[in-house]
């Protein structure tokens, strides 16, 4: 996940919100790379757009509101951001419905849709807020066997200018490790259909034996085929 700082790399003040109980609280949300985001139970997918979006069992977060905003702006994105958690809600002991309670308790119910579906329905990435392009997504759907077709179906839908996917469980696990194997091949060859150019990273978290690691994609494209982070300050 990814912390939105909204304008205040720019200096700019964050804006002040009324919670429902009354009490002024500075505005202060994660933000999904760009896209929906979403995170629940121990599976599951999160997408977060800066505009609409959501996308199969996810986690993820959303921002605080930047006033004055210029139209096409980040901080026109992040204004308009929704964070879209998908879920199945067939774990035993889910907890995924408690989301949107306190989405309303910190008066941001306008920022979360949750989803009760299957992750894996292949008609998803087309009726899911369809036209919007997601800056983030989290896969966590335990099934490594399945997540070569999944990460193809999707792929299309993430933000070409730097949007992330960030995939669970992908270093220690066999399954998975053989499919990341081939994605870091195709990173560093020619940019070709159906990922174009992208860029890897993967973090080993080696205090734990399972589902220790997670791996970053970084899509590179855009109109002129290519992306680079913008340049903010000349400062240090």
């Amino acid at each position: 996940m990814f912390c939105s700082q909204g304008g205040r790399y720019r200096g700019d003040p964050l804006p002040e919100k009324t919670s429902p109980g009354g009490s002024r609280r500075q505005s202060r949300v994660s933000r999904q790379s760009g896209i929906d985001g979403g995170s629940i139970d121990d599976e599951g997918l999160g997408l977060f757009s800066g505009s609409e979006g959501s996308g199969p069992s996810f986690s993820g977060w959303t921002a605080g509101r930047v006033g004055g905003a210029a139209p096409g702006s980040e901080d026109a994105r992040v204004n308009e951001g929704v964070l879209h958690c998908i879920d199945n809600m067939a774990h035993e002991h889910t907890t995924a419905h408690v989301v949107t309670r306190s989405a309303a308790e910190l008066g941001m119910s306008d920022r979360l849709q949750l989803h009760e579906a299957d992750a894996y329905d292949g008609d998803l990435p087309s009726v899911l807020a369809p036209g919007v392009e997601f800056d983030f997504m989290f896969i966590d759907l335990g099934a490594a066997n399945r997540v070569e077709g999944f990460m193809e179906a999707w792929w299309p839908r993430v933000r070409p200018e730097g949007g992330m996917v960030m995939v669970h469980s992908t270093l220690t696990n066999a399954l998975s490790r053989g499919w990341l194997e081939k994605m870091r091949e195709r990173s560093r060859s020619e940019p070709a259909p159906p990922y174009g150019s992208f860029e890897t990273m993967s973090l080993l978290e080696p205090h734990k034996m399972f589902q220790n690691s997670v791996t970053l994609f970084q899509k590179r494209g855009g109109p002129f085929g290519t992306y680079d982070e913008p340049v903010h300050t000349k400062f240090p």
